[in-house]
């Protein structure tokens, strides 16, 4: 802590027991015992299941600081059951992807996450509800959501799912689905404009997508605008030439794509695409998204 900051801190921390080839508690002990050696109070929790992980962020009680143990996966369902106000939030990378983590440059060193529970400065990031079935199931994505090709690949892995993820379990299928996946084409109205139909789209908060290598057009994380991006026709080729773009730092750059800085977007379609929301497969079109002004408070290294 700072100077005048106290010289004991509460904190909690949540560990997911099936991230990073289920070392999540262990992890998590090991963060816990960096902090309780500098004389901060710990306290950690094993959430079994995505239900349990809500129930946590949302019964979060008198403490300065809560941390999650694992992956994007994992924090998407604290962010679900978190108040506001909320304690700054630390996100300590042990999934598959860790792609919030790599962004932020979060460390993964049990000492150095430690350091940044201790003291990190806050980030604040915009966080949105997604709709589905008229409203009648709701999520808070603070990543990316989107529909078509990457929502294909979610529901395909959530259906062979059984037990934790391996990166080297995507290509095979990606490649799979590339082969044979159809695109449903969906219109897409951004605050109030008709936008037309398209393949493939996704909405997203933060600057890269799925990796570090694809890189998105700049934005900041708590203008309370999230950026749109939209392909009208996807194949192989255009997807293939869409990805060497963002590769490339030149999205903007990519023929046919729409790119719009918005609050709300719908989406609808005459018939049902797969849609995700952080990672998760979540359901199918129809869908709606609005930005409703909650920020979260994810501590990040400082500079």
């Amino acid at each position: 802590m700072d100077a005048e900051g106290p010289l004991t801190v509460k904190i909690e921390i949540l560990a997911n027991p099936f991230s990073g080839a289920q070392n999540g508690p262990t992890r998590a002990g090991d963060v816990a015992g960096h902090l309780a050696r500098r004389g901060h109070q710990c306290k950690v929790v094993v959430a079994t299941s995505r239900e349990a992980a809500t129930e946590w962020a949302s019964q979060v009680g008198d403490v300065d600081r809560i941390a999650v143990v694992g992956g994007d996966g994992s924090l998407a369902p604290v962010v679900e059951g978190l108040t506001t106000p909320c304690p700054p939030l630390a996100l300590c990378p042990l999934g598959t992807g860790n792609m919030l983590g790599k962004e932020l440059k979060i460390p993964t060193r049990a000492a150095a996450l430690a350091d940044m529970i201790e003291n990190g400065r806050v980030q604040e990031m915009d966080t949105g509800i997604l709709s589905s079935n008229h409203g009648k199931a709701r999520r808070r994505s603070c990543i990316l959501w989107g529909f078509g090709l990457d929502a294909e690949l979610m529901k395909r892995m959530e259906e062979k799912r059984q037990g934790p993820l391996h990166k080297a379990q995507y290509l095979p299928l990606l490649g799979n689905i590339l082969k044979k996946w159809k695109p449903v084409p969906q219109r897409v109205v951004a605050d109030g404009e008709d936008l037309g139909e398209f393949d493939f789209g996704f909405v997203s908060g933060t600057h890269t997508y799925a990796t570090p290598l694809l890189k998105l057009a700049p934005c900041a994380y708590d203008d309370g605008f999230w950026e749109l991006y939209l392909i009208p026709k996807f194949t192989l080729a255009s997807g293939t030439l869409a990805a060497l773009g963002a590769a490339s730092g030149k999205i903007d750059h990519i023929h046919g794509l729409v790119r719009r800085k918005v609050k709300k977007v719908q989406v609808i379609g005459r018939h049902p695409a797969p849609v995700q929301t952080d990672g998760d497969y979540i359901g199918c079109t129809p869908v709606e998204f609005e930005l409703d002004g909650a920020r979260l408070p994810l501590l990040v290294p400082n500079p």
